[in-house]
């Protein structure tokens, strides 16, 4: 928003358009369309117009909910697998979506993560075996 008021300041003691772009570094037509909306709408013009359809809170609570669900499961889950459990659930969202909703301070929802030692301690449990010596030694924490 800063460089948007700068070309609109400088624009107005008569700077032209490509030598506002250049002294930003910004695109010349970047600049002319920006005056272009400041002259058309005014001081509303300097706050970037939002794109995309509005929040929608309902939608949001059932995302929520059924990721705690998903991830209160004793499982690793890649955003690829949560995807596809969504989509079952009549939830349509993409991978990329789903990491935006997770990293997102709206959605507090750390995924459930294994301690290595859990982790390799859980893989080879599912084969009915245990550690193998070598192993459980470099998982040994360090003193």
């Amino acid at each position: 928003m800063r460089q948007r008021i700068e070309m609109v300041a400088l624009s107005d003691i008569g700077w032209s358009a490509p030598r506002i772009a250049d002294h930003l570094g910004r695109h010349p037509q970047t600049v002319r369309d920006l005056l272009r909306s400041f002259n058309a709408r005014g001081v509303a013009a300097l706050r970037p117009l939002v794109s995309g359809p509005a929040p929608d809170p309902e939608r949001r609570g059932r995302v929520v909910s059924a990721l705690s669900e998903m991830l209160g499961e004793r499982r690793a889950w890649t955003s690829r697998q949560l995807a596809d459990a969504l989509a079952g659930r009549g939830i349509g969202m993409g991978p990329m979506q789903v990491r935006r909703c997770l990293n997102a301070d709206a959605c507090p929802l750390p995924p459930y993560r294994l301690g290595l030692r859990e982790a390799v301690e859980e893989a080879f449990s599912g084969y009915g075996r245990r550690l193998p010596r070598k192993t459980e030694e470099r998982l040994r924490p360090a003193v």
